[in-house]
């Protein structure tokens, strides 16, 4: 019996961590994204923001004809919001903190 204790307390202490782990990161994408928002720094180029809101709309088909349902429908359904977020504003905070731009830069010839 003790031993199911203990175990248990680890799986409560782990979700904790967890939790505080996917807090800590949402605050930060979230100063990133304020930050960026504020200086009007662009990070997706055409083709991806195209490409992100076909996502979107492919998830939002997939979703009304019933082809995914429950847990995935929801998962799904969170990044296609994301998905034409960022492609509507031009700014994705994973691309910053990863210091990634799909913006094509004008080469001089």
């Amino acid at each position: 019996m003790k031993n199911n204790k203990s175990r248990s307390s680890k799986i409560i202490l782990f979700t904790k961590l967890d939790f505080r782990l996917h807090i800590l990161l949402i605050d930060i994408l979230r100063r990133e994204l304020l930050e960026n928002l504020l200086n009007r720094n662009k990070n997706i180029g055409r083709i991806d923001r195209i490409s992100r809101f076909s996502l979107a709309v492919v998830a939002a088909v997939l979703y009304s004809t019933k082809q995914i349902t429950g847990t995935a429908a929801i998962v799904l359904g969170i990044f296609a919001f994301l998905w034409i977020l960022t492609s509507m504003i031009g700014f994705s905070p994973v691309y910053s903190l990863l210091k990634i731009s799909t913006i094509k830069k004008n080469r001089i010839r």
